[in-house]
C-alpha cells in the first residue's frame, strides 16, 4: 500500500490503481468474486504474491505478470499437514482459470508466518508446525520464480 500525505491518495490491490483526487478516504469498489479453486484444499496456509522475472537477469519482475503462491498448511480434515505448494498466475492483471502445481517445500508445515520481499521477487516462510505436530520449526524457506515456467521456481 503507498500512502501519500495531502490530497493525492493511491492504493494498490494485486498492481491495480485505485486514486482519489481531493477526497479524505479513498473510493472502494468491493466484492467477491469466485475464482480457481486451489489442486490442494488447505487452511493455515502460508501465501503471497511474487512478481515473475520475464528476460530479467537480475531476477526482479516487472509486475506485468506475477504469481499467486499458497503453501503448505493443513488439508484433508485438519488431519494432514502438507508441503505441497499451488500458484495461480496473473497475466496483466487477468488471474488464470487453473492453478498448478509448484516445487513441495522441503518440510510440510502449517501455521508458519509468510512475507514477500520488498522487490516482491521471493516469498518468505517462517517456522510453523511440524507434521509431526509435536514441533515447531524454527526454519526460514525461500520460494521464487525465475522465468514462466512453473518449473524454474524453487
Amino acid at each position: 500500500m503507498d500512502l501519500k500525505i495531502g490530497a493525492h491518495l493511491q492504493q494498490e490491490w494485486l498492481g491495480r490503481w485505485i486514486s482519489t483526487m481531493g477526497q479524505s478516504q479513498p473510493t472502494w469498489t468491493a466484492g467477491w468474486i469466485q475464482q480457481a479453486s486451489m489442486l490442494t484444499p488447505r487452511q493455515k496456509h502460508s501465501c503471497g504474491i511474487l512478481k515473475l522475472a520475464v528476460g530479467n537477469e537480475k531476477g526482479t519482475g516487472d509486475g506485468r505478470q506475477a504469481l499467486v503462491v499458497a503453501a503448505g498448511g493443513e488439508w484433508d480434515n485438519h488431519v494432514q499437514i502438507t508441503d505441497s505448494v499451488d500458484v495461480l498466475h496473473i497475466k496483466g492483471g487477468s488471474l488464470a482459470k487453473t492453478w498448478q502445481r509448484a516445487p513441495s517445500m522441503p518440510v510440510a508445515l502449517s501455521n508458519a508466518a509468510s512475507v514477500t520481499t520488498s522487490d516482491q521477487a521471493r516469498l518468505l516462510v517462517a517456522g510453523g508446525i511440524l507434521e509431526d505436530r509435536q514441533e515447531c520449526s524454527a526454519a526460514l524457506l525461500e520460494f521464487k520464480c525465475i522465468g514462466l515456467e512453473v518449473d524454474n521456481c524453487q
